[in-house]
């Protein structure tokens, strides 16, 4: 017979048990998650340069491709989260005073920098919503760099969160969104 436990008799309680290996063991499997899904997205990219087969890879401009269809449709992804797929789509205005634009909700502040990164023309954010083809190229430039740093579910987190807030699962955005919870939806999309 297996004794059970009476918390309220037992000094120790759940706030002195140490949840560090158990967080540790958790990135680990995450990391390796992220990295298999890169693998098998890598895997798809020679069926695309086989004689008479239509491309499915597309090239981010930083060396890492993805598939367009087949679990690695990045754009379809983050854009189906972000604006249903609207390219016409203001977000709200944050406490900063910017706003997202597009059909990837990219920040106007970054606009200007990230188109010239990816087109090498600096657009304004009125410019970028206008250009359907310019939100595309700047979102598949961007992403891949994220992508090609810190895999698919960590590129997510970047894109929602920036590189400097990626790494905190509980912060949200003005809507209650957390960090983990975009890179859930994300991953749940592809």
């Amino acid at each position: 017979m297996v004794d059970t436990i009476n918390f309220d008799q037992n000094p120790k309680s759940y706030s002195e048990f140490d949840f560090a290996p158990l967080a540790k063991l958790g990135e680990q499997l995450k990391a390796q998650r992220d990295k298999e899904q890169l693998m098998s997205l890598a895997a798809l990219a020679p069926a695309a340069s086989a004689p008479g087969a239509a491309p499915s890879v597309f090239d981010t401009g930083s060396g890492v491709s993805y598939s367009r269809k087949g679990g690695g449709d990045y754009g379809g992804a983050i854009s189906n989260i972000e604006s249903g797929g609207r390219y016409d789509l203001l977000g709200p205005v944050t406490k900063t005073g910017d706003r997202a634009y597009g059909k990837y909700q990219v920040m106007g502040n970054n606009i200007p920098v990230w188109s010239q990164a990816a087109l090498g023309r600096q657009l304004t954010p009125q410019q970028f919503l206008a250009d359907r083809d310019a939100q595309d190229a700047i979102f598949k430039h961007r992403f891949g760099q994220y992508v090609g740093k810190y895999g698919p579910g960590g590129a997510a987190r970047a894109w929602f969160a920036g590189e400097g807030g990626m790494n905190n699962p509980a912060a949200r955005d003005q809507l209650g969104t957390t960090v983990a919870g975009y890179e859930r939806k994300f991953l749940g999309g592809l």
